[in-house]
């Protein structure tokens, strides 16, 4: 039934494309079954006059669709990408001698553009010189980096709105919120206690014009290394 229904679809899609000068490379032609059943097994389809093998995930605009619909594949991959890049930019962001906080949030931005998830980290720990032992929540303060689900959040809300409000209307509102958002979870987390005694308020401190993060005021903000109030 399923390869009767595809033969079908593609003559449609064959008939249009010829009608437009075009045609379709059916060698590198992919076929993703969408299914909610647990079974992952390779099924042979033809398309025209060449077999294609079904696959569990294939790229489409970029993006990995997989055959449950679970984004997974398209995370693990993304996850992948963002961490090798952390790690080669790392490289170039020696703790002590390196380049100044604002230039390396400068680097560190571009991991955003592949990143979407969860690897924000340890492109902060890079930004401000930190340790690992620093807790993910003040590392992101002290280095200014905005939670990637907080910034996924924000540009979707962009998205849907500017249509309404005008693009930059709708950056600069989400943008508060944002903050709003990433103050309120600040100040309930009961991780980077002594980094909250010493910065209160993230906003100000982010949007700054002036002063950098150096390895020695990482040090003091996390209360670790010559501020060790993490041995107690």
């Amino acid at each position: 039934m399923a390869q009767l229904k595809l033969n079908q679809v593609m003559r449609v899609v064959n008939r249009w494309m010829e009608n437009h000068g075009l045609s379709l490379a059916l060698s590198k032609t992919e076929i993703v079954i969408l299914t909610k059943k647990r079974n992952d097994t390779v099924v042979p389809l033809r398309v025209g006059d060449v077999t294609v093998k079904t696959t569990r995930a294939a790229k489409y605009l970029g993006v990995l669709v997989d055959n449950k619909l679970t984004r997974r594949d398209q995370i693990l991959r993304t996850a992948d990408r963002a961490s090798k890049m952390v790690t080669h930019l790392s490289r170039f962001m020696a703790n002590v001698g390196g380049p100044k906080s604002s230039r390396r949030r400068l680097l560190m931005s571009t991991v955003q553009s592949v990143l979407l998830y969860g690897a924000e980290r340890q492109a902060a720990l890079r930004v401000c010189c930190a340790y690992r032992t620093v807790s993910e929540p003040a590392v992101l303060v002290i280095a200014g980096v905005i939670p990637i689900k907080l910034l996924a959040g924000e540009r979707k809300a962009i998205y849907q709105r500017q249509g309404e409000i005008g693009k930059d209307t709708a950056r600069t509102e989400e943008r508060s919120r944002t903050y709003q958002q990433w103050q309120n979870s600040w100040q309930q987390d009961a991780r980077g206690r002594w980094t909250a005694r010493l910065i209160k308020e993230i906003q100000p401190l982010v949007e700054r014009r002036h002063g950098e993060v150096d390895y020695y005021h990482t040090m003091f903000l996390s209360g670790h290394d010559y501020f060790r109030s993490y041995l107690h």
